[in-house]
């Protein structure tokens, strides 16, 4: 509470002014009196708008991201698809590449999904985004010839792939070449 006194023409005024910092003295909005099952069915649907909107998102993100894979391959269900079937694939790539239809660098980065989707496909790991790196530094599975012939293949893969421009053993590797070497790793597997 402030006071205040002022004076005028020989007459005193005193006046009395409250502040809203005494929060006794603050009015209290009146809230209507809802059922409790009024309030969780608003509760509820908040949080369905939430989830919806959260899930959408999540969705657009997914779908706008590119595809790398070859879509052989559906990690965490094998197909254990067939030899000839996978030389298929590749024939399809280099076909494509001699075609126009696909770049050199596009070759490549197929060329390198299409190895790991295959490993992946018999070693029943997922290799789709393994790096060289990834691969020298993980315990090897399946037989020791078999995950050799794979790091082997990636790295030759590598120089290609990556560097073009600026690496002149990448000028040394063809197309062809690379899926030799992809062609290579499918029929040497078992061996």
């Amino acid at each position: 509470m402030i006071g205040m006194i002022t004076q005028a023409a020989g007459t005193m005024t005193v006046t009395t002014v409250h502040c809203a910092a005494d929060p006794t003295t603050l009015p209290v909005p009146a809230v209507p009196d809802l059922p409790p099952f009024a309030v969780l069915a608003v509760v509820l649907l908040i949080v369905a708008v939430v989830l919806l909107v959260a899930g959408l998102l999540l969705l657009r993100r997914r779908s706008s991201l590119p595809e790398r894979r070859t879509g052989s391959v559906r990690h965490g269900s094998h197909s254990n698809k067939p030899d000839d079937a996978w030389h298929a694939d590749l024939e399809q790539i280099r076909s494509d590449y001699h075609a126009g239809t696909a770049s050199e660098t596009q070759t490549y980065a197929r060329l390198s999904a299409l190895a790991r989707d295959f490993a992946s496909d018999r070693l029943g790991a997922d290799f789709s985004s393994s790096t060289l790196l990834d691969l020298n530094r993980r315990h090897q599975i399946g037989s020791k010839e078999q995950f050799q012939r794979l790091r082997q293949t990636i790295a030759a893969l590598y120089p290609p792939e990556f560097a073009p421009d600026t690496n002149p053993q990448a000028h040394q590797a063809s197309v062809d070449q690379a899926a030799d070497w992809v062609a290579d790793l499918l029929e040497r597997w078992d061996r």
